[in-house]
């Protein structure tokens, strides 16, 4: 499910951003699943799925969802965390 939804998060395209919101709107229970099952077992995973997910968040005004995941992932992955950098935008940019 997790490969699905970031393909379908990275899917936006110019002059059809209204579908994809409404794409994601459809499967946000999916995306909020893959996240909490994402934090435990592949956290690189849920990053990549928030990074992906950032418009969609900031559209539809979900700001406290990609804070509280990316804050939970900056708490228990370590300093070198491949995807830190964008857990801290999100956090920072959710706050």
């Amino acid at each position: 499910m997790g490969a699905y939804l970031i393909v379908l998060a990275e899917s936006r395209k110019p002059g059809h951003l209204a579908e994809w919101l409404d794409r994601l709107e459809a499967v946000y229970d999916d995306v909020g699943a893959t996240l909490v099952w994402s934090h435990q077992i592949d956290p690189e995973l849920g990053m990549r799925l928030a990074v992906a997910l950032d418009v969609f968040w900031q559209l539809r005004g979900h700001a406290s969802v990609p804070r509280q995941f990316a804050e939970a992932i900056l708490a228990q992955t370590a300093s070198d965390f491949r995807l830190r950098p964008a857990a801290l935008y999100l956090a920072g940019a959710f706050a």
